[in-house]
């Protein structure tokens, strides 16, 4: 999508697939940056703002401890360390929530620079939206903490409520007319988001990626982090007051993790670990307060003791996710490389406007061949001839990266007379592409 902005390169766009990164990446193109650059500042620079954002999170909700065990927690995280290494939305996504969060805090809470950090927070809400459709979800956490908190004061803060939507509202506006345009409707990004597990038992698999996301160490210290949790649930009426603010720093994060790991149990049913890491900014939190709860009593005889309990247990947490990262990542970093090889030698083989049919790596070939790639036609196999007979494409691309149904194999050798084998490519020792030239239309 960032070359088809920068570059025109056509292609089918995804309605659930929204524009701000992208258009970040078309903007680096523009600029004369190559991989590495968009690398740098579109994934690397968001993903290092995660972690001082978690810090001063931590710092606003209790303290600079906190802080400081929750930022060293995130920084280490094996998930957000292999999305780093790859160019997703993730880290881009996970920043802008929580900043989000962050800024809400001040302007809504504190009353600190009211006004301008609502704003802040309301354009941020809006740019985690067009980065991750998913991020709707930090403003539904948002309103539910302030409908909790504010109850019938609620009128009162008129103002402050549109400093917060109203940013959010300016900068998505744009965004649905083009969907409109697009995709004929307004609303052509929620199909994958609104009753999408109708038809699925409900996911309490999810939860399981929870202790996968945290490591043991940090997953034991999330169970004793949520003892802390006790005052808020026995003097809800204190968090309702407003008198307590700590408290409502609690209802905070746990509105955060409830609502995150809800929507993916009961709406959408399924999930892949990364889609839940946003959840991971509550839970790394829960977790840097069950650290600093079990050192309040070692800090009464030796400060020096309780800091090297913090180390000791940060490291040894830090650890696992250190090896977890350093093994999928270096699993992983060559992973379809000999796509990029067949998209570049398809590239090489072929004029701008030549249209490329392929089983499946579709997106992955349009950016390494920087051609139009054509899907094959559904479970049908005459609607793919009859696809064939329009597109008029100059090569049929098979793969094994990811299973396609068994007559997409077998559909070259079912008409021989129209295609010719003249590419393979091969990772350990096994064919996994193939590339036929197309030497007839009719069948």
């Amino acid at each position: 999508m960032g070359k088809h902005f920068a570059n025109g390169l056509e292609m089918n766009l995804n309605a659930q697939r929204p524009l701000l990164f992208p258009l970040v990446i078309a903007s680096l193109y523009k600029l004369g940056f190559g991989i590495t650059g968009v690398r740098f500042l579109a994934v690397l620079v968001p993903s290092l703002l995660v972690v001082l954002f978690m810090y001063l999170l931590g710092k606003e909700l209790y303290n600079k401890k906190i802080g400081l065990i929750a930022a060293a927690m995130m920084g280490i995280s094996w998930l957000l360390l292999f999305n780093t290494a790859r160019v997703h939305t993730d880290p881009l996504g996970l920043a802008l929530n929580i900043a989000t969060v962050y800024f809400f805090w001040l302007g809504w809470v504190k009353k600190k620079n009211e006004k301008r950090n609502l704003i802040i927070a309301g354009l941020l809400a809006g740019a985690g939206f067009l980065t991750r459709v998913a991020a709707m979800l930090i403003p539904i956490i948002l309103i539910a903490f302030v409908l909790l908190t504010e109850n019938k004061r609620i009128f009162k803060r008129t103002k402050s409520m549109l400093y917060l939507a109203l940013p959010a509202i300016a900068i998505i506006i744009p965004y649905l007319f083009w969907v409109k345009k697009t995709f004929d409707n307004y609303f052509a990004f929620s199909s994958g988001y609104v009753n999408a597990g109708a038809n699925i038992p409900i996911g309490w698999h999810v939860l399981n990626f929870v202790k996968v996301e945290l490591g043991l160490v940090f997953f034991i210290l999330l169970f004793i982090g949520m003892i802390t949790f006790y005052e808020m649930l026995l003097g809800f009426d204190l968090v309702l007051s407003k008198k307590k603010r700590r408290l409502q720093a609690d209802l905070l994060i746990a509105l955060f993790v409830i609502i995150q790991l809800g929507y993916f149990v009961f709406i959408q049913r399924v999930a892949e670990d990364r889609w839940i890491l946003p959840a991971t900014i509550g839970l790394f939190m829960i977790s840097a307060k069950g650290l600093d709860l079990i050192t309040k009593p070692i800090k009464k005889y030796s400060k020096i003791a309780s800091i090297l309990v913090v180390i000791v247990l940060v490291l040894a947490g830090s650890y696992w996710h250190y090896t977890q990262a350093d093994q999928i990542i270096n699993l992983r970093k060559d992973s379809e490389a000999k796509v990029r090889e067949a998209g570049e030698w398809l590239k090489s083989q072929t004029n701008p406007g030549d249209v490329i049919i392929s089983s499946n790596v579709h997106m992955e070939l349009l950016y390494s061949s920087e051609r139009f790639i054509q899907s094959f036609s559904g479970d049908s196999e005459e609607k793919t001839k009859e696809l064939i007979t329009e597109k008029k494409p100059k090569f049929l691309v098979l793969s094994t990266y990811f299973r396609s149904q068994d007559w997409h194999y077998q559909f070259p050798e079912k008409y021989p007379g129209n295609f010719q084998l003249v590419k393979t490519f091969e990772e350990g020792g096994r064919p996994t592409i193939w590339i036929f030239e197309v030497k007839g239309y009719t069948f």
